[in-house]
Order: C-alpha cells, then sequence, then structure tokens
C-alpha cells in the first residue's frame, strides 16, 4: 500500500508541475500577444496624430486664405 501511496504522490506532484509549466507558457504567450497588439495601436495612433497635424496645417493656410480674401475685397471696395 505504501508503493502505491508513493506514486501516487509522485504522479500528482508531477500533474500540478505540468499544469503549472503550460499555464505559464500561456500567460508568456498572451503577454507576448498583448504587446504586439499594443505596439500596432501606438503606431496606428502616431499615424493619426501625423495626419491630424497635417489638417491642422491646412486649417491654419484656410484661415491665412480667408484674410486675404477680405483684404483683396476691402481693396476692391475701396476702388469702387
Amino acid at each position: 500500500m505504501t508503493e502505491g501511496i508513493i506514486i501516487a504522490v509522485i504522479t500528482g506532484i508531477t500533474c500540478i508541475i505540468g499544469n503549472a509549466l503550460i499555464a505559464w507558457q500561456g500567460r508568456v504567450k498572451d503577454a507576448a500577444e498583448r504587446a504586439r497588439l499594443d505596439e500596432r495601436t501606438n503606431q496606428r495612433l502616431i499615424r493619426i496624430e501625423a495626419k491630424l497635424d497635417e489638417h491642422n496645417g491646412y486649417a491654419d493656410k484656410i484661415t491665412a486664405m480667408q484674410r486675404d480674401v477680405a483684404v483683396i475685397a476691402t481693396k476692391l471696395e475701396d476702388r469702387q
């Protein structure tokens, strides 16, 4: 009976260690996948911010053009 108990204990410990290793590998794999997704998300945000900066530049240009048109309109009114 003692040998059976020893075999059961060794088998149980082996199962616990095996399950722990499998769980650890899963966590490592999940962490790596999360890191890849975070990097992709960060790169997308950087591209979006760059596009916004570009569009903000157009807003400044349009504002300057509106001022120029207003000046031209004032000069044309003064001629008449």
